[in-house]
């Protein structure tokens, strides 16, 4: 099934008139707002040696990525603060007559981290420059978050099975994943389900980017880029911010990779394969397992040659994976109607302790003579139907059967960056996955690959509105 995760679109991401399109760019532009309204923040007191306040002095905080920078002035009693910063080195440069230049090149700032500056600045020229290459402190002075980041090497470095960045979820004290929580068909591929502090699995707010992204049937997480394509993220447990508000729980705040003025980028592909696994010891035979992903990644500045150089200003990050993963699990059962049932015999139809279920004539109540219906009365529709369906061998009509696993997923995602000004800075992200899994139930039989029966509805993918309908495959029998 396609899913499209971007509001006002289908699912499968087309448009369905003008006013959608003029509904996408008010989304758009809410998104930008919400989205740098949050962020990391770095502050503090700029003073002289004598420890006095020094106001008027000139701080200019630039990414070291991106050579983006955010200027402000300390206030009156030597205090700046600058807002809606995003994961990443920074240098922070403080001047003052009479003052030497200060700069602190080693900030590394983690997503919605609060970070403190202060300064000390050395009379002199400010053609003198005093350079500060101890790394701030650790401990967080600034705010009593709980909080455990999750960065992008961690991601990619540590072994995910599927690649789920969620995962790594657990890793965070007080964080419980929860099992059978949500309802099966609306699961996304890389939905992880989780009890924050003890709250419902449906008291953590997700975000990516700044902006909420949940799914707003199950209240989970919605599609998440792969490890590939995310920055970092983190888990805020406790005593968070009121712009996280709506959720009792926690929060899951996401940020994607974002260009740089240095291209560099990434390819893989893991595979895993029956072949090469162990056989379960009490299993009959191998699960089948054979699973392929593979993509690439990568960004930097948006050029166009002889027309526009983007260093400095402009920037892209995306890339694509795909998932290709079959295998057939345990035998399974479950229970349906013998060949003498399908006729209407149901003389040898008992209950838990063995009684005889007497079957009675819905029009007046009276048991049918040795509990068979006439054949008269047999509905040609449910006969027509029973043909689609499995018979019991069993004569307590169970049914033995194997569900073959088969997902197909396909995630793309870009995002652009440019920078008006030192004050204004547009991001725009756009990111899609198709997750097709199927539910085919087989035949269990003797024979190494199992016969095909039928087909159930497929389970589809996390989508932004609860309204898709599930489709239906036709039978698949052919013996």
């Amino acid at each position: 099934m396609r899913v499209c995760q971007v509001a006002g679109l289908r699912p499968d991401c087309s448009f369905t008139s003008a006013g959608q399109v003029a509904r996408l760019l008010a989304v758009l532009l809410i998104s930008v707002v919400t989205v740098w309204g949050q962020g990391g923040v770095i502050s503090g007191n700029v003073t002289d040696p004598s420890g006095a306040a020094v106001a008027g002095a000139q701080v200019v905080v630039t990414d070291m990525g991106t050579n983006f920078n955010r200027q402000t002035a300390t206030s009156s009693i030597g205090a700046f603060t600058v807002t809606s910063l995003a994961p990443s080195s920074y240098r922070v440069v403080i001047e003052a007559n009479g003052f030497r230049k200060y700069s602190d090149s080693n900030i590394q700032l983690r997503v919605d981290e609060r970070l403190r500056v202060d300064a000390v600045l050395s009379v002199g020229a400010l053609s003198d420059a005093i350079e500060v290459t101890a790394q701030a402190s650790p401990v967080n002075t600034q705010d009593g978050v709980l909080r455990n980041v999750v960065e992008g090497r961690q991601m990619t470095d540590i072994p995910l099975n599927g690649r789920n960045p969620l995962q790594l979820v657990a890793m965070t004290p007080g964080v419980v994943p929860n099992v059978n929580s949500t309802s099966s068909w609306s699961t996304s591929a890389n939905q992880v389900s989780v009890s924050i502090s003890g709250s419902s699995y449906a008291g953590v707010n997700y975000k990516l980017d700044g902006a909420e992204n949940m799914e707003v049937y199950t209240m989970q997480s919605n599609a998440l880029p792969n490890p590939d394509l995310l920055s970092e993220f983190s888990v805020q447990t406790n005593a968070y911010s009121a712009e996280h508000g709506g959720r009792a729980g926690g929060v899951v705040d996401a940020v994607t990779k974002a260009g740089t003025n240095v291209y560099h980028g990434s390819a893989y592909e893991y595979i895993r394969n029956f072949a090469l696994n162990g056989r379960n010891f009490f299993a009959l035979g191998n699960d089948g397992l054979k699973r392929h992903q593979y993509g690439f990644s990568g960004g930097g500045p948006l050029s166009i040659p002889g027309l526009y150089n983007g260093k400095n200003r402009t920037f892209f990050y995306g890339g694509m994976q795909w998932t290709s993963l079959r295998s057939t699990p345990t035998t399974s059962t479950t229970t349906t109607w013998t060949a003498a049932q399908r006729g209407g015999d149901f003389s040898k139809y008992i209950d838990g302790v063995g009684r005889t279920v007497s079957i009675k004539d819905p029009s007046n109540q009276t048991p049918y003579p040795g509990n068979v219906i006439p054949a008269s009365q047999l509905s040609p529709i449910t006969q027509k139907f029973l043909e689609y369906v499995p018979t019991a061998t069993d004569p307590t009509g169970l049914l033995r059967y194997r569900v073959q696993n088969v997902v197909d997923n396909v995630q793309g995602s870009i995002r652009v960056d440019h920078a008006f000004s030192s004050q204004n800075r547009l991001n725009v992200r756009y990111l899609k996955e198709n997750n097709d899994t199927p539910s085919v139930v087989m035949q269990a039989t003797s024979s190494p690959i199992p016969t095909p029966i039928w087909c159930v509805q497929p389970m589809p993918a996390s989508v932004l509105r609860a309204s898709s309908v599930p489709r239906c495959w036709a039978i698949l029998s052919s013996h």
